[in-house]
């Protein structure tokens, strides 16, 4: 599963500015524990990727993510399956349903 998000920085009540956030978690094996792969914090996707290459050589079976363009592009492989994130998909059926013109009932 990856996941990214943009995050504000502070420094002694100044604003540092902003950068991303990025978050692999996965398992080993299909029956493994969950573990953090990869974490970093103004990296792009292509950083991410070139680093969990180096540890795990073979593209993954299933890709879950939030959405986001670079994540597929970066992480999948060829015979890799991808999944956008059910949580991630709900929130953004009210923006997608108001751009299609229409409203809850």
């Amino acid at each position: 599963m990856a996941d990214g998000a943009r995050i504000k920085l502070q420094r002694a009540e100044h604003d540092a500015g902003g950068t991303d956030i990025r978050l692999v978690v996965g398992s080993r094996t299909p029956q493994g524990k969950l573990e953090i792969l990869d974490l970093s914090i103004g990296n792009n996707w292509d950083a991410v990727a070139h680093r969990l290459r180096r540890r795990f050589p073979s593209a993954p079976k299933v890709l879950v993510s939030n959405g986001e363009e670079g994540i597929p592009l970066a992480l999948m492989g060829t015979h890799t399956l991808h999944q956008r994130c059910l949580t991630h998909v709900r929130r953004g059926l009210d923006f997608a349903l108001y751009q299609d013109v229409l409203t809850k009932a």
